[in-house]
């Protein structure tokens, strides 16, 4: 079928078509150098190591530990701290430090020779992280390490990032949103001030905004007195 037009009209313009709005992508994956990590597994016992992972279970960490022949028990810490309605901060302190242990599930006779707590003590804070803190520390076997890493920024990310191996000496985040808060920016010596009985022989710092901080007993270290800064004044904001 044919379509006439008379003499002198003109073909209409063809209409533009409203600019697509193109939804965001998911955050960029960040690869982050992990000495500190590197240095964690070449000094587990083998075979048989005792691992805590703190973050979600991930096919890709499950199966890293299995080629070391090392026994990794995870233990979701965020989404358990959720359904518990205990992971934006309660009212009173005193309701946290009565739950909260309860929460973290860890047998009595549980030890273990290396704990992953990944970046999870920047969202809990300085008031709320030191209840579960003296939990690990106690569950640390003899020579046993805490592997820690802090947001050194002024942001990080509104909830944990997912950590993934890339190799022995690698890890890859992967934030779970674009939202941004404010970073407790925990100093060295504050960490360790956070976990008594523990210190750092040193710390590790990525370009990316972490710092790798190995925590080890501090009997164990032989490490001399260090000086420490005070606890900072808690922030009275918490990301939920």
């Amino acid at each position: 079928m044919s379509w006439l037009r008379r003499s002198g009209d003109s073909p209409a313009a063809p209409a533009t078509p409203p600019a697509a709005s193109q939804p965001a992508g998911p955050p960029p994956e960040i690869v982050h150098s992990a000495p500190g990590l590197k240095q964690a597994l070449e000094r587990l016992p083998r075979p048989g190591a005792s691992v805590l992972d703190l973050g979600p279970p991930l096919a890709q960490n499950v199966a890293f530990f299995n080629r070391l022949g090392a026994r990794l028990e995870v233990f979701d810490l965020e989404s358990t701290l959720r359904d518990e309605r205990l992971w934006v901060a309660p009212a009173k302190l005193a309701h946290w430090r009565e739950r909260a242990p309860a929460a973290l599930g860890l047998g009595a006779a549980a030890s273990f020779d290396l704990i992953l707590v990944w970046d999870l003590p920047n969202y809990l804070g300085r008031e709320r992280w030191p209840t579960l803190a003296e939990r690990l520390v106690a569950r640390l076997a003899k020579g046993g390490m805490l592997h820690l890493l802090a947001r050194t920024g002024r942001e990080m990310p509104e909830r944990p990032s997912l950590f993934r191996w890339v190799e022995i000496d690698a890890i890859r985040e992967e934030p779970r949103g674009d939202e941004r808060v404010p970073a407790p920016r925990f100093s060295h010596g504050e960490i360790e001030k956070l976990h008594p009985g523990l210190a750092a022989a040193k710390s590790f710092l990525d370009k990316h905004g972490l710092q790798e901080l190995l925590l080890e007993h501090a009997d164990e270290l032989k490490l001399p007195p260090r000086a420490v800064a005070e606890l900072r004044k808690p922030r009275s904001h918490y990301p939920g």
